[in-house]
């Protein structure tokens, strides 16, 4: 297995393919390509935003496995984004990536590593973090005026969540993509 940073936004593209297979194993809607084309332009050259790739090079074949976005700001380096394939789960792709992430970081001279948002309803997501030494925290949020219908389902621990959860797993791929696309204007 191979670790490269991303050089194009075609990378971004390619990426983008297992980042919708990673967000529909965990009932979650996905970001436009959009998003992560513009965070692309708008931040890869100003060295706030990297894209790790792990592929398994093969018969001098190139084979995408797992990738993960990091955005960098000040002395922060934050843990944004994850795809991979299911078959790349029993190699630790994305560890092998987080150790490549982490030690860029400490060799960049960045002082924390935010590993990101996790709720409470996510204990395998919680656990997976804590390995490499995170250290949770509780986050706070106020809203006022409330939050709108979209933001309420897009909660984990909300039940209309749960309740896609049920079937997202069955919806065709660009189902789920325009799904996102309505949630994410």
């Amino acid at each position: 297995m191979e670790i490269r940073a991303a050089t194009s936004v075609t990378d971004v593209r390619a990426w983008y393919a297992l980042y919708l297979e990673a967000m529909r194993a965990h009932a979650v809607p996905p970001r436009p390509l959009r998003f992560f084309v513009a965070a692309w332009e708008s931040l890869a050259e100003l060295g706030m935003m990297r894209l790790l790739l792990a592929e398994k090079v093969q018969l001098g074949r190139r084979n995408l496995l797992a990738g993960s976005i990091f955005f960098m700001f000040h002395d922060t380096v934050l843990y944004a984004f994850n795809g991979r394939t299911d078959s790349a789960l029993p190699s630790r792709a994305n560890d092998v990536i987080l150790w490549h992430a982490i030690e860029a970081a400490w060799r960049d001279g960045f002082r924390l590593f935010d590993f990101g948002e996790v709720s409470e309803s996510q204990h395998g997501l919680a656990a997976y973090k804590m390995k490499w030494g995170a250290v949770g925290r509780p986050l706070y949020r106020y809203h006022y005026p409330r939050l709108a219908l979209r933001d309420r389902v897009l909660r984990p621990e909300s039940s209309a969540h749960r309740l896609a959860g049920l079937t997202w797993h069955r919806l065709p791929l660009h189902a789920t993509v325009l799904i996102g696309e309505l949630l994410y204007r």
